[in-house]
Order: structure tokens, then C-alpha cells, then sequence
């Protein structure tokens, strides 16, 4: 696995989206403390894998939320964290997030290529909703357009 360090991640970041820096490195450090003392099969530190995740998401320009649920996506199964918990230390969609893919993550598939599909489209599917959700907001909060009839 590459060798991608949580500066990475933010300098990343910070090219597209430097509001999320702060709750980015939050989620780090969460899931790094979470993870403590657990290690790959391959021997590295077991963050090095959601830290992964996470670089990838952000080269997507995923937004803040996904990119903190790519952090702590294992958390839940692998921890002794709860969605709730999640949901309070960070927000409801980050907690959702984690979750979906934490469930994701228990269906049997007939391969790995099939698993990681549906987390891609899992993914894309709650990204596309933030971005619908937000443009309906910003839509929905803009004064009305009219014509005016010049007859």
C-alpha cells in the first residue's frame, strides 16, 4: 500500500475544499487513537488503510463528510465505537455513511471486485444526494424568477 501520510490528505484537501481541513484531521485523529495498537496482516498500522480511503476519496473531491467516513469507516466493526456515538462526535450524514458501508462490509458477494463496486456506488449514490440536497437548498432559497408579460 502507498506510503500516504495525513498531510497528504490535507494538502489534498486544501487544493479543493480548506474548510474541511479541521474536520478532516479530527476524523484522523479519532480513528487513530480508535485503531491504536491494531496492525494490518501486512504489519503496518492498521490507519494506514482508512487513511487510504480517504486520499482517494479526496483526489474524487468528495465532500467533508465522506472524506471523514473514508477515515472512520471501520471503526464501528473493529472498534467499540457506535454509530451514535459517531453521529455526536461528528454529524447524522457522517454516522449514516460510516454505517452504510459498515452493513456493505457484512453482505457476501461473489467477489472482492463485486464488493468493491457496490462501496464505490454506495458511495456515489450518497454523494450524489448531498449534492442534489444541497442544490435544491440553495435553489429553494433563491427569490422566485418571473417574466414579465410585455403584451
Amino acid at each position: 500500500m502507498n506510503s500516504i501520510t495525513i498531510n497528504d490528505l490535507l494538502i489534498n484537501l486544501s487544493e479543493y475544499n480548506p474548510d474541511a481541513i479541521s474536520d478532516v484531521k479530527k476524523a484522523y485523529d479519532y480513528a487513530s487513537y480508535l485503531h491504536n495498537g491494531q496492525v494490518r496482516q501486512s504489519g503496518e498500522p492498521y490507519i494506514s488503510h482508512p487513511l487510504n480511503v480517504a486520499y482517494i476519496l479526496s483526489e474524487m473531491h468528495a465532500d467533508s463528510d465522506t472524506v471523514c467516513a473514508g477515515l472512520l469507516h471501520d471503526t464501528l466493526e473493529d472498534t467499540n465505537i457506535k454509530k451514535e456515538d459517531i453521529a455526536h462526535d461528528f454529524n447524522q450524514n457522517v454516522a449514516n455513511l460510516v454505517d452504510g458501508v459498515t452493513k456493505l462490509a457484512k453482505m457476501n458477494f461473489s467477489s472482492k471486485k463485486d464488493q468493491n463496486m457496490a462501496n464505490t456506488n454506495y458511495t456515489f449514490e450518497r454523494s450524489y444526494g448531498y449534492i442534489k440536497t444541497s442544490y435544491l437548498n440553495v435553489n429553494n432559497s433563491q427569490p422566485e424568477l418571473t417574466v414579465e408579460d410585455k403584451t
